[in-house]
């Protein structure tokens, strides 16, 4: 092992030291610098080597105070690392332009056996680059800028310590690239998360966290998949709110929360081969879970959300295209391991294009027709919907290529309606409520009472 420094040098500002009726009291300042430090080691189990261009340590302030039992510690230090690096043979290579550190007015005291630790923390990373080593090839980080700023924290107790803190953490430019049989890529704009009024009780594994989160990410870009099948994902922005936080991860894990959540232009694609494409985009999207709750395995939501400007097409020989002005979901409660109930599904504004040889779809050989009756099939989740509908000047005009010449309809929709659906009560009686145009022309208007759910009888 080795461990060296090209240049080191440390001063000292005034030091004050005064005897008290009871107890003790010091003052003072020192700095540091250091240059050009190595450490290194090579062995069995592999060889790393960390390099920092350049250290420098500045604590302007130093109180120390002793009365009795009672102590105190009271400073201000910031310190500053340049080009710090660090290499492994198996793992890759990480390398950092700077990391500072600072606190002006932290206290540590320890009164009556009680401990308590005061004061801000910020901690600012820039011009992150690393080429790790993986099984699928190398992977490539880098970053720009990560900062992390906590202006009031606090950790009090005595046997066991209560932390209480405020802050935000931030980063901008960061992208991750990785080689392999299935290429990645991904890149964020900048994100940010705050955190308000957090408390931690104890600061242990069993800990209960409350508190208030927001977070923010903008221009994220995501690509995968290879050549011919690849994947794209692009996000304008998403920002989450969290509050009335209440968790705990030990020794029995429960979460209880409220968010809502914005998010604003995400636009997705998927090669097809052949020059052929997928796309799908949507405007905007906000939802808001009034409560999401975690039990050991069991997992509870209540939320309604809305959709708006949503757009997905097909591009092939037979292309299809479907757009909705907006689509809302109200009054979903949701535990997936016994029942998802929807209020109401309304879809607005529907443009619909379907191209196909639509009579022929099933074709040879089709099974689906068929039900498989045995087996064990386990226990199902109950569907419950109040009602599905299609509103606001909706459209969709199909072109069936199974015939020559192809038919084309188009069908305007003026009304389109159907509920209650309950998968637990097969004497559910469902309406279904149609009103269509087809090619300007025949008007179809159904309604009518369906079992939409049949009980399974032997």
């Amino acid at each position: 092992q080795t461990v060296q420094f090209e240049a080191l040098s440390a001063e000292t500002g005034l030091i004050e030291s005064k005897t008290l009726e009871d107890g003790w009291q010091l003052t003072a300042a020192l700095s540091s610098k250091t240059t050009g430090a190595l450490a290194a080691s090579e062995g069995a189990e592999g060889d790393w080597e960390a390099r920092v261009g350049e250290i420098e340590v500045k604590a302007e302030t130093i109180g120390l105070e002793t009365r009795g039992s009672n102590t105190s510690l009271d400073f201000a230090l910031a310190t500053g690392l340049r080009q710090v690096i660090f290499e492994d043979g198996a793992l890759g290579r990480i390398s950092v332009a700077s990391l500072d550190s600072a606190t002006t007015g932290m206290s540590v005291a320890n009164t009556d056996g009680v401990r308590e630790l005061t004061g801000p923390v910020t901690l600012a990373i820039g011009g992150l680059e690393s080429a790790l080593q993986g099984e699928g090839g190398e992977v490539a980080l880098t970053g720009e800028t990560f900062g992390l700023e906590i202006p009031a924290l606090r950790l009090a107790g005595d046997d066991q310590l209560v932390a209480t803190l405020s802050g935000d953490f931030s980063m901008a430019n960061l992208a991750v690239k990785g080689d392999g049989d299935s290429p990645l890529s991904a890149a964020l704009g900048a994100g940010h998360l705050g955190f308000k009024d957090v408390n931690v009780k104890p600061v242990a594994a069993d800990a209960e966290i409350e508190g208030v989160l927001e977070k923010t990410l903008e221009g994220l870009d995501l690509r995968f998949g290879t050549p011919g099948e690849e994947t794209t994902l692009a996000l304008k922005s998403i920002q989450t709110r969290v509050e009335g936080l209440n968790a705990r991860f030990s020794p029995e894990q429960s979460i209880n929360a409220s968010v809502t959540t914005n998010l604003n232009d995400l636009r997705g694609s998927h090669s097809l081969g052949e020059g052929n494409q997928a796309q799908a985009s949507i405007a905007s999207v906000e939802a808001k879970f009034s409560s999401i709750s975690v039990e050991e395995s069991s997992v509870e939501v209540a939320a309604d959300a809305v959709a708006n400007g949503l757009s997905a097409q097909i591009s092939d020989q037979s292309p299809q295209t479907i757009d909705l002005r907006s689509l809302k979901i109200e009054g979903l409660n949701a535990d997936p391991e016994k029942a998802v109930e929807v209020a109401r599904i309304v879809l607005e504004g529907l443009d619909a294009s379907v191209n196909d040889k639509i009579l022929t779809l099933g074709g040879e050989g089709s099974d689906a027709g068929e039900t498989a009756t045995g087996g064990d099939q386990g226990e199902k989740i109950v569907a419950r919907l109040g009602e599905l509908s299609i509103t606001g000047d909706s459209r969709i005009d199909v072109t069936d290529g199974s015939i020559d010449p192809p038919m084309k309809l188009a069908i305007a929709v003026e009304k389109a309606r159907i509920g209650p659906i309950d998968t637990a009560a097969p004497e559910t009686q469902t309406s279904l409520e149609v009103e269509t145009s087809v090619n300007e022309n025949a008007v179809v208007r159904v309604g009518l009472f369906v079992e939409l759910v049949h009980e399974a009888r032997s």
